[in-house]
C-alpha cells in the first residue's frame, strides 16, 4: 500500500495492527488511491483460498489537520477512522465534503 499511496502524492503517517493513516495533498489523489488499493487487493485476492483473503475497509475525510512530531491529530483523522469502519469489506466511504469536491471530475 505504501508505494500506491506514495505515487498518489501521499504520505503514510502510521500503521498500526490492521489499519493505514495516510494523507495526501488532494482529496482526488486520495480517492484515485483508495480505488487503486481496493482493485489491486481484489486481484491479489481472486490468487487465493477464501481463508486467506484479506479486504480492507477505507475511510476519507476533508479537513484540516495539525501535526505533531511525526503524527497527524483532528476530527477529521477521527472521522475518517470512522468512515473506514461504515465501509463494507473492501470498500470506500467518504464524507459528503470530500464528495462535493470529487464528484464531477471522476467517473
Amino acid at each position: 500500500m505504501r508505494s500506491i499511496i506514495q505515487q498518489h502524492r501521499g504520505r503514510v503517517i502510521d500503521t498500526a495492527e490492521d489499519s493505514v493513516l495516510a494523507e495526501f495533498a488532494s482529496v482526488l489523489d486520495a480517492v484515485q488511491c483508495a480505488v487503486e488499493i481496493q482493485q489491486v487487493l481484489k486481484a491479489k485476492n481472486a490468487m487465493l483460498p477464501e481463508s486467506r483473503r484479506m479486504e480492507f475497509r477505507i475511510g476519507l475525510s476533508l479537513g484540516d489537520v495539525f501535526e505533531e512530531g511525526e503524527q497527524i491529530y483532528g476530527d477529521w483523522v477521527n472521522i475518517a477512522a470512522r468512515l473506514g469502519e461504515l465501509a463494507e469489506a473492501g470498500g470506500i466511504c467518504i464524507s459528503e465534503s470530500a464528495y462535493q469536491q470529487i464528484e464531477n471530475k471522476l467517473p
